[in-house]
């Protein structure tokens, strides 16, 4: 009966263990394969553009600034640093000129390229008070 007991226990507790040390060592695969990829900055930066909606990006980023060093922040974050600098410019040439149509325009589309849907009605309405026909 004992004999019969370890039989059945033994099979059963070796995969318990062999589960565990797969989930064990299933944890560090992605480390291990962002350190294969040192040399792909461009498509983890891509792809990290793709999710910065998810509660994931913040996690994610900080594994690949470990990996790219802190410049990898520029390929991620290129396109909202450019936007950023645009708007600005066109917000100069509004206080130079404050029925400058295409500038509200401009203005719209880059808000609604970022996501913020209420400024880019905003100045789309501006546009509009200008020139009706538009």
């Amino acid at each position: 009966m004992a004999n019969l007991k370890i039989k059945t226990i033994l099979p059963t507790l070796l995969l318990a263990i062999l589960l565990l040390l797969n989930i064990i060592f299933s944890q560090n695969v992605s480390p291990l394969f962002f350190s294969f990829s040192n040399e792909e900055k461009e498509p983890s930066a891509l792809f990290l553009k793709s999710i910065k909606s998810l509660p994931e990006f913040n996690n994610l980023l900080s594994r690949f600034q470990r990996i790219f060093n802190s410049s990898f922040d520029k390929l991620v974050f290129a396109e909202e640093k450019k936007r950023t600098a645009e708007i600005e410019k066109l917000n100069m040439v509004l206080e130079k000129n404050s029925k400058a149509r295409d500038v509200f325009y401009k203005l719209s589309l880059l808000y609604k390229e970022e996501g913020n849907k209420t400024k880019s009605e905003e100045y789309l309405k501006k546009v509009r008070e200008i020139d009706p026909n538009f």
